[in-house]
């Protein structure tokens, strides 16, 4: 049996990958990296720089090689291609992106090697994220899944972290930068403001790309458009990168809770991670 690991450079994904290989073995572990940079050579598409850096030196410590998957296309070219940004399903909004850019890559990829006997599909999706773990594993049927963050011993990102630079291999700087994930080089059309203002602060070149894109995407496919909801006062009204980021220089207030989520590798409700997180029943 294989098991195929969904890898995205995060340390979450990363402890699924030396879960799997440390309780199956080398031989029967594959990792699958779906490159959401695609044949872009501009910085801020994709993932970061370091993440990429990050994930050479995992394949060097472990000494496997992780499998690339590169549809093409980078993050904006997607959202171009099908004229939107995210889409509504039911209550929530799918960002087309990462079905584009992720899932289908891999499961495509895995498809056309694998029967549903003959591989287990894996994720570092943890304890944490039960909607999501339910979620993957109803489309995945008839493939089987396994979770290995959702057993003991129970970790966050924190410990992830001191275990690899324990082992003086840096993690990703984004989590250092404060990011809740690293992926997607710290822009993620399911994040919130608190996220975005983050990303401001820390990467203000990479921001104003996004916001010039988004400027564009308003421009040419959707006028009302945007990644942004300001939820304050009970109301949800729509905000541009632009429009945020003018009230983080003039120091207007803005809610600093919400970080908001992705779900990449979760099939069709993307919920947002704080509110998952509220929601989990944690197992000790």
């Amino acid at each position: 049996m294989q098991y195929i690991v969904n890898y995205s450079t995060g340390l979450a994904s990363t402890e699924a990958l030396e879960r799997t290989i440390e309780r199956h073995g080398k031989v029967n572990t594959v990792a699958v990296f779906a490159d959401v940079k695609g044949h872009s050579t501009n910085e801020h598409a994709g993932e970061d720089a370091d993440n990429y850096r990050f994930m050479r030196d995992v394949e060097r410590y472990l000494s496997i090689e992780i499998v690339r998957v590169v549809e093409g296309r980078d993050i904006w070219e997607v959202m171009f291609d099908e004229r939107a940004i995210t889409l509504p399903v039911g209550k929530a909004r799918v960002a087309k992106c990462s079905i584009k850019l992720k899932r289908e890559p891999i499961d495509r990829w895995v498809s056309e090697r694998f029967s549903s006997d003959q591989c287990i599909r894996v994720t570092g999706l943890s304890w944490s994220e039960p909607h999501r773990v339910a979620d993957f594993d109803a489309q995945m049927a008839p493939y089987q899944t396994w979770h290995p963050l959702t057993e003991a011993p129970y970790v966050d990102n924190c410990l992830i972290a001191a275990k690899w630079e324990a082992r003086s291999i840096r993690p990703p700087h984004l989590y250092e930068d404060g990011m809740v994930h690293a992926n997607c080089g710290g822009f993620c059309v399911k994040a919130g403001l608190a996220h975005f203002a983050r990303l401001y602060t820390t990467n203000k070149a990479r921001y104003l790309y996004h916001a010039e894109k988004e400027a564009q995407f308003r421009k040419e496919v959707n006028s009302k458009a945007t990644i942004l909801r300001d939820r304050r006062n009970g109301e949800t009204k729509p905000i541009t990168l632009y429009e945020f980021a003018a009230m983080l220089d003039a120091g207007a207030a803005y809610d600093r809770d919400d970080w908001g989520g992705c779900g990449c590798f979760a099939p069709v409700v993307q919920g947002r991670m704080d509110d998952l997180v509220l929601e989990a029943a944690v197992r000790a």
